[in-house]
């Protein structure tokens, strides 16, 4: 940290007299992750005002996904694989990611592979996260309950 209380980050200065303890040991473990590398790895491309906000709008995207197993899961196939399948397709299509990477590539100013690779980024993101919610979902004991008349759910005491 720099003299007088304040620290450089970013190339912004922001006052930290009359900061608790606590405040300050935070402030400084981020001042030290940001100039000491251990292995010399590869600095982040952005700082902690950009992370922090991408990893909130992630877990509002995991969210979804799970509220979207609980509402769609017994309206699928009953068996799991084609289940899991049709999740994934399910999601994918909402967030439209199955026609970006094949369609927006060509359009690119890049050679074909770099604007493929560009594009699926967030396809794969996408797509890890629908696989996942799936397994998690079908492992985790949420079978598809039995019907016993249309549109009602028997339950164990029935």
């Amino acid at each position: 940290m720099a003299e007088g209380g304040r620290s450089c980050c970013h190339r912004r200065s922001f006052d930290l007299r009359g900061s608790s303890p606590r405040q300050l040991r935070f402030c400084s473990r981020l001042e030290g992750s940001r100039t000491s590398r251990p292995h010399g790895g590869i600095p982040f491309p952005y700082g902690w005002q950009v992370l922090i906000p991408a990893y909130l709008t992630l877990a509002e995207l995991v969210i979804a996904c799970m509220l979207l197993a609980v509402w769609v899961w017994p309206g699928l196939s009953t068996k799991p694989g084609i289940r899991m399948l049709q999740f994934v397709a399910l999601v994918l299509l909402m967030k439209g990611m199955l026609l970006p990477t094949f369609v927006y590539s060509f359009y690119s100013k890049t050679r074909l592979p770099l604007a493929m690779l560009s594009q699926s980024q967030f396809f794969f993101e996408t797509l890890a996260l629908a696989i996942l919610t799936a397994l998690v979902w079908q492992f985790s004991g949420h079978a598809r309950p039995a019907i016993s008349q249309p549109g009602v759910f028997a339950t164990p005491g029935n």
